[in-house]
């Protein structure tokens, strides 16, 4: 009885943090807003790389060069900007020692997407930045466009939906920004 009692007090103790766990968003860390806050480092990011901005795109990489230092590029798929037209442009980048991360295909809010139609988007851009590219490059970084990768119906659980859906694509993380003063 005393062992059974025993053993009753010890679940009730601690089914709050149960609740709590289940709560958390296992996901959560797969969102990154911000690096060490300790360490003194900026992460330098350029979004949309929009067709147009292909000579700006340069002179970043030129800057990256010239300072020894790497950007992360984020094009989206159906602004023009990945056209084999712009192997040389994107194999720069890379040859820079950059990063090109996903955008996705089009500029839209993804938390407002169907999950298929989130991966279609996914999988749409890392077809065009291949065949940009001439061969696979394994993409590790999504940049929600907006920023924001909420479903405004669902709330937090949409949320874990289309962290999911970006996840099961096999990105290592959604980065976000944080704007410091």
């Amino acid at each position: 009885m005393k062992r059974g009692l025993a053993l009753f007090l010890c679940l009730c103790a601690l089914l709050p943090m149960a609740v709590r766990a289940e709560e958390e968003d296992p996901l959560a860390p797969f969102t990154l807003k911000h690096g060490d806050r300790n360490s003194p480092k900026i992460a330098i990011t350029v979004d949309d790389c929009y067709k147009s901005s292909v000579k700006h795109i340069q002179k970043d990489v030129d800057l990256c060069l010239k300072y020894g230092i790497q950007m992360t590029f984020f094009p989206v798929e159906n602004n023009g900007c990945l056209e084999p037209a712009y192997r040389d442009l994107w194999q720069g980048v890379l040859d820079a020692g950059c990063e090109i991360g996903s955008h996705s295909k089009k500029h839209v809010y993804l938390g407002a997407k169907e999950s298929w139609t989130i991966v279609r988007f996914l999988g749409e851009w890392q077809e065009a930045l291949d065949q940009t590219l001439g061969y696979h490059y394994a993409t590790r970084w999504l940049r929600a466009p907006y920023g924001d990768i909420t479903d405004k119906k669902e709330g937090r659980s949409g949320e874990t939906r289309v962290r999911k859906m970006i996840r099961l694509y096999g990105y290592e993380h959604v980065v976000h920004w944080e704007i410091s003063e």
